[in-house]
């Protein structure tokens, strides 16, 4: 009964992560396919609105560490960031024009990216049950994410040219986050404009002090190289499994197979976090990148590459998700948003340098069929990354 009664409470926080991946899972996987075959942008353009508004989503969290929890409440800021972004991709599912979807997409991502640091410091905060119930609100983006991937692969298997749908599909799930805004619980903010100017760009010595600790520093690089890794399985996948026999449509939906299990182990992170500890985990979900990557080096067949595709999930929810909660139980509440918007710095630079690193490997690998190369990188990141979690560990200890 208790349980069911927490469930129920935390149920706004469910929905907050159901829009929110729902909002990116709608236009994300189908975008190259929009600019390419809907809009018949070449490959400079394509790369430059990529390339731009990744580089755009760069500054926004330092944005939002001047906004969150200093001059918007968290909730409030959240809204904002939706509803700004609703609009602008609504622009970009009606523009045909090259500068009209490269400024609607830089001012997208400059919006929208806070936004998950926003989501992720709402619910640690507030949820009924304390942090150990993160996973279990948590796994509703994934929920979102998956419905969404297998909802667009049967559209544009029968509708090819109705990508802009996807778009819009976006923009009515940001708009639908502003509107649960409002029923979020909301708290506080330490300056407004009438305090000055200074005051208002003056950030505590104590968001620095936080991250330059020894072990935070270790498990700021072991995020950014496996925030780096995620890049490679998504700028890869496709053209790997449509290499060893996969048909183009299908792509997606086995893709996101791997997050069949990610719904499982995040639905039951609470156990195994009693039993594993933050540590524990952080390090298997590194060692289950690391066997990942070293498989797919190896060149398997279709059905193997599918199966150890799954890791992916796996690892996300046993590295990413676990540092965002170790990192969340050492925050100071005076700043604990502001910390959130930092933390989100290091996967969008993970994403910029792993985007262009996995974009150079890419057309030797799927020229030659060869992926050797292309995938021992992550492997070597992902060891990297469990030397650094012991080191972590150690540190913490000491």
């Amino acid at each position: 009964m208790m349980n069911r009664s927490l469930q129920g409470q935390n149920l706004p926080f469910g929905l907050m992560f159901a829009l929110q991946f729902g909002a990116l899972g709608c236009w994300l996987p189908v975008f190259t396919l929009h600019l390419q075959q809907t809009l018949g942008f070449d490959g400079a353009q394509i790369g430059m609105i990529l390339g731009l508004s990744a580089a755009s989503a760069l500054f926004s969290p330092f944005l939002g560490v001047l906004i969150s929890d200093r001059l918007l409440s968290p909730r409030s800021f959240l809204g904002v960031c939706h509803g700004i972004a609703a609009g602008m991709m609504f622009w970009c599912s009606y523009a045909t024009g090259y500068t009209q979807v490269l400024l609607g997409m830089i001012f997208y991502q400059l919006v929208f990216t806070p936004s998950f640091a926003l989501s992720n410091a709402i619910a640690l905060r507030h949820l009924k049950g304390g942090r150990d119930s993160f996973g279990g609100v948590r796994v509703w983006g994934t929920v979102a994410w998956m419905a969404v991937a297998w909802i667009l692969a049967v559209l544009l298997k029968f509708f090819p040219e109705k990508t802009s749908l996807a778009l819009q599909a976006s923009a009515w799930c940001s708009i639908a986050m502003v509107l649960l805004c409002f029923a979020l619980p909301t708290q506080g903010r330490s300056v407004s404009l009438g305090d000055g100017i200074l005051k208002v760009f003056h950030l505590p010595s104590g968001v620095w002090k936080f991250f330059l600790s020894p072990p935070v520093l270790m498990l700021s690089a072991g995020s950014f190289l496996i925030s780096m890794t995620y890049r490679f399985h998504f700028t890869g996948g496709g053209p790997y499994l449509v290499g060893r026999g996969c048909s183009m449509e299908w792509v997606l939906p086995a893709l996101s197979i791997g997050q069949i299990l990610e719904l499982w182990f995040l639905s039951r992170l609470k156990h195994t976090l009693k039993r594993w500890g933050y540590f524990g985990l952080m390090g298997l979900g590194a060692f289950i990148s690391l066997v990942m990557f070293a498989v797919l080096a190896l060149n398997p067949n279709l059905g193997w590459a599918i199966f150890f595709m799954m890791g992916h999930g796996v690892t996300f929810t046993y590295f990413s998700t676990s540092v965002l909660m170790w990192l969340d139980s050492k925050v100071e509440g005076q700043f604990h948003s502001s910390v959130h918007q930092l933390m989100i710095f290091i996967p969008s630079l993970a994403g910029v340098v792993g985007g262009y690193v996995s974009g150079w490997m890419l057309e030797p690998a799927e020229s030659t069929g060869n992926y050797v190369a292309f995938y021992s990188v992550p492997a070597v990141a992902a060891l990297v990354t469990l030397l650094l979690i012991i080191g972590a560990k150690r540190s913490s200890s000491a």
